[in-house]
């Protein structure tokens, strides 16, 4: 029998398959680093870390791992849906999307950020109040 997590998986591949994302499962096991998200993506040339949750919390070491993840530049999302995934896909193609360097925020010029309205469908994006 499949767990809803299980399928949530199985729903979220066929997602990223669909929009021509490269993905892979984390295997666990003897060579693998506790607190691993489940799967791991590719968005042009973004890094994007999924841990599927459904009923569930993370546990201390998947905490720990977001974090790293986080520091080292990548985008590490807890997927309680395949929206969840849909909507960080889309900010990740987002070509606006700012990057930490140190202590200030730069953003790529390649679109303008105050009238891209792709990302989460949601009204123009200002540089202020960005988590990015």
């Amino acid at each position: 029998m499949t767990t809803p997590e299980g399928l949530l998986k199985k729903d979220i591949k066929a997602y990223l398959d669909s929009e021509k994302v490269y993905w892979s499962m984390v295997a666990g096991g003897p060579y693998a680093r506790i607190g691993d998200p489940d799967m791991i993506a590719c968005v042009g040339g973004k890094y994007l870390a999924i841990e599927a949750k459904v009923d569930t919390q993370q546990s201390g070491w998947q905490v720990m791992r977001q974090t790293q993840i986080n520091r080292a530049g990548g985008k590490y999302i807890i997927a309680k849906s395949v929206d969840d995934v849909r909507k960080a896909v889309e900010e990740l193609r987002c070509s606006h999307r700012s990057s930490r360097r140190g202590r200030g925020v730069i953003w790529t010029p390649r679109c303008n950020p105050t009238a891209c309205t792709r990302v989460s469908g949601a009204n123009p994006v200002t540089t202020e109040g960005s988590p990015y």
